[in-house]
């Protein structure tokens, strides 16, 4: 996961930093490319530019972020709740699941 490896190699405030232009530019992108679910990760713009590839991972980083803070900065809960999820049969889309579908990914 790419907020593990930030999170572990950068400093805090050069996290933070990530953080907030990666924020700018999901806001800037958001109406070229639109608020698709995360589910859809990468299954249509990854025919486009660089740009629409990245945004979907820009978002995926937010979300994450998002998940872990929401546990209080443990991955470890985040990845439990990963697996419960795959344990239940995937019956519910992720995003709904964590409880991400219905946020702003840019609002995060």
């Amino acid at each position: 996961m790419k907020n593990l490896a930030r999170k572990s190699l950068l400093t805090e405030s050069e996290f933070l930093e990530i953080l907030q232009v990666e924020s700018s530019l999901v806001l800037e992108f958001e109406e070229k490319y639109g608020v698709h679910s995360l589910d859809e990760f990468g299954s249509k713009f990854y025919v486009e530019s660089l740009t629409s590839i990245m945004f979907d991972y820009w978002r995926s980083f937010l979300a994450i972020h998002h998940l872990v803070e929401k546990q209080a900065g443990s991955v470890h809960k985040v990845f439990r709740d990963y697996h419960e999820w795959d344990r239940q049969g995937r019956n519910v889309p992720l995003t709904s699941y964590m409880g991400i579908d219905s946020i702003s990914i840019s609002s995060v």
